[in-house]
């Protein structure tokens, strides 16, 4: 009996550390290109191709700091994300866009992917988050 308990232990410690390692990761993304403190710069993670750009898995918003801004986001899933970037100059928590679609705030994604006619595809800005601890930048465009 006693050694059913230890091994259930070793075994539920187990779970518990494998558990915890699929959360594990944190990315440091520094935002160049920021061309003023107006605002605020929106920061959103994205997992896969039919969520890209449309609904992150996590997004945080911070002050806008001119040249760059920096944030670092913990407890990230190992494995292929993707980050999308803007600078919201006028606060209002949207990316604007002009009459046929096209951005009027500056903004980027992940390995600095541009699209052609129309945003970027995850395919381009997707990266492989398997360190604890990872850093990119990604730059604003207009």
């Amino acid at each position: 009996m006693k050694n059913y308990l230890i091994q259930m232990l070793h075994f539920t410690l187990l779970l518990v550390m494998a558990c915890s390692q699929v959360h594990a990761a944190s990315l440091n993304i520094e935002v160049l290109g920021v061309s003023n403190t107006e605002g605020q710069i929106v920061i959103s993670v994205y997992t896969s191709e039919g969520q890209f750009l449309k609904t992150p898995l996590v997004s945080k918003t911070v002050p806008a700091r001119s040249p760059s801004t920096s944030l670092h986001l913990t407890d990230l899933p190992n494995g292929r994300l993707a980050v999308g970037v803007f600078h919201d100059q006028n606060s209002n928590k949207k990316l604007d866009t002009n009459f046929i679609g096209i951005p009027k705030e500056p903004n980027g994604v992940s390995n600095n992917a541009l699209g052609k006619y129309g945003p970027p595809k995850f395919n381009d800005a997707k990266f492989d988050l398997n360190d604890a601890n990872m850093s990119i930048s990604i730059t604003l465009h207009n």
